[in-house]
């Protein structure tokens, strides 16, 4: 869920710790997932993220997706994806994804991680967090994979992956 989550990913640089509030209109988040032997990609409309900062560094995050505002931009697979076989989005109409933990992997690249919350299921989650284009320009490609089994998506009647790789590209505004 390329959305899954979204944003995420800072305890950069001092140059990243005065970006405090994340560009919705340029940033994305979704995933994608082989259906039937081929690439499907959704995105989410529906979310929102709160940052943490200590000592004016981007120390944690809360993502909250609206499950019900994926898109696989066909009404039939949509329907199938919402429904009580896969994310189930009556019962559980948001994921939330909790960072608690940010830590530099080098050259640009960090590890966040945290708890994710998705379809009544919680499960332990690291993200990668690249930086893009100039330093100044604030925009980071979000990247994390998990296993659909692992959050109680077994019962599906189509030849669905288990792995499902949650992508995202964010961008944070200046303040």
């Amino acid at each position: 869920m390329r959305t899954t989550i979204p944003l995420l990913f800072w305890l950069l640089t001092a140059n990243l710790a005065q970006a405090m509030e994340i560009d919705h209109h340029a940033s994305t988040l979704g995933f994608t997932v082989e259906i039937g032997g081929n690439i499907k990609e959704a995105s989410f409309a529906g979310w929102h993220a709160t940052l943490e900062t200590r000592d004016d560094l981007i120390a944690g995050f809360d993502v909250v997706v609206q499950i019900a505002s994926a898109s696989l931009g066909n009404a039939l697979f949509d329907s199938v994806m919402l429904s009580p076989d896969w994310l189930d989005a009556a019962a559980h109409p948001e994921a939330r994804f909790v960072v608690d933990r940010i830590e530099s992997s080098g050259r640009g690249s960090h590890t966040a991680t945290g708890m994710l919350t998705l379809n009544g299921h919680e499960r332990p989650l690291a993200v990668t967090i690249r930086e893009v284009g100039p330093l100044d320009d604030r925009t980071f490609e979000v990247f994390a994979q998990l296993s659909r089994l692992d959050f109680g998506m077994t019962d599906i009647t189509a030849p669905v992956a288990e792995t499902v790789a949650i992508t995202g590209r964010i961008h944070l505004l200046d303040q």
